[in-house]
């Protein structure tokens, strides 16, 4: 009898082990962050919204694989249509 009662436990932590990982990790060097965001108006009355993305492998310091001499480490987009969501749609369908 003392083998079924440990089973629930046995499968749960077997679960665990099992599931538990880093199949779906992202580096940090395969994303961006946004580290400045701007929304104006336009002279028609559109939005235009200029969101500035760091590059970060040019951020790199000089002794690694990295590093810009004479760029910049910004990368900046902007993007005019009629509302902020319809900005944020259509530059992340541009970058995918």
């Amino acid at each position: 009898m003392r083998p079924r009662k440990n089973l629930p436990l046995v499968a749960c932590i077997s679960c665990l082990t099992i599931l538990a990982g880093c199949w779906d990790l992202e580096e940090v060097d395969q994303r961006t962050f946004v580290t400045a965001l701007g929304i104006d108006r336009g002279p028609r009355g559109q939005v235009i919204l200029t969101a500035q993305l760091p590059l970060l492998k040019e951020m790199m310091p000089a002794g690694s694989s990295g590093g810009s001499k004479g760029r910049t480490n910004f990368h900046t987009i902007s993007a005019e249509s009629s509302s902020v969501y319809l900005n944020i749609t259509l530059k992340l369908e541009e970058l995918e």
